[in-house]
């Protein structure tokens, strides 16, 4: 049976677990170029240099799709041409999985390479090495055999290391808006206070900047002062310039690529002016 890390809901049918609908057609590949730019869980276009990808189609071999990078992207493939690749710790190796056809690749000591719908041994999983402008990809269950590509008989089979080797594109992760929470006003004077609240998660990306906002209603977007970090976490602002005796609703923000998330709303009053210039006559 085959042991996978699972990115979306599992789907079960005939038997068979499929991991379902987390490339759905839409998205970025970027071409890699070094051992340690191929993080698993991952999604990738499995390709001959810029011109074709294997397909998840075929019985004994994988057949192949033209494509056509830009600036050495490719923007939302067919489904059948994006793997989802990942550790079995299983068997000690890479698994190659598409899951538009619940289909993993095995090789063997011959040259071909198998559609599977599990992982049931060392040839079913590969060891990936950057060799200085491609990937070498070796079944691990057939020591020598690779995954390449065949210009003459147009195809990604295993080969003895006699055709081409792979290249890589890789999905960019997706980034979404920051989520903050617990947003906290400490040290309040007439014109004063310490806004702040805090960073949960950054969306999948540094964050541009993070700071809080305050207003005279709820929610408020106006008054935005960057507190200068980046990162996750709690943080506060000073903030001056207010009112005396005013209340005043607030919350932190964080931008990233995505947009600006905001903490839920807080409210504090600053405090009144003092008396002055008091005096006492005699009743």
């Amino acid at each position: 049976a085959c042991a996978f890390i699972a990115l979306a809901a599992i789907w079960v049918a005939g038997g068979m677990q499929k991991a379902w609908g987390a490339y759905g057609g839409s998205g970025t590949f970027t071409k890699i170029t070094s051992r340690s730019d191929l993080t698993v869980p991952g999604y990738y276009v499995i390709a001959y240099g810029t011109t074709k990808a294997m397909s998840s189609t075929g019985s004994t071999y994988f057949f192949s799709a033209d494509i056509a990078p830009s600036s050495d992207t490719i923007t939302d493939p067919h489904v059948n041409l994006v793997w989802l690749i990942e550790t079995n710790s299983t068997y000690g190796g890479l698994s190659l999985y598409n899951e538009n056809s619940n289909r993993y690749v095995a090789g063997k000591a011959a040259n071909n390479a198998y559609p599977v719908p599990s992982v049931s041994g060392t040839t079913c999983v590969w060891s990936f090495a950057w060799a200085s402008t491609v990937f070498q990809a070796g079944c691990v269950g057939a020591s020598g055999r690779y995954l390449q590509y065949n210009p003459s008989a147009p195809r990604f089979a295993s080969y003895p290391g006699t055709q081409p080797h792979l290249t890589l594109y890789k999905m960019a992760a997706s980034v979404s808006i920051p989520t903050l929470s617990s947003p906290t006003a400490a040290s309040i004077g007439q014109t004063a206070a310490t806004l702040g609240a805090t960073v949960t998660d950054n969306g999948g990306e540094t964050l541009d900047s993070r700071g809080t906002v305050y207003g005279a209603t709820t929610d408020p977007t106006g008054n935005d002062l960057a507190e200068g970090g980046t990162a996750t976490g709690v943080f506060t602002d000073e903030r001056t310039g207010l009112t005396q005796g005013t209340k005043y609703y607030y919350r932190g923000y964080a931008v990233n690529s995505a947009g600006t998330g905001y903490s839920p709303s807080g409210s504090f009053h600053t405090e009144p002016a003092q008396a002055t210039d008091i005096s006492f006559s005699s009743v």
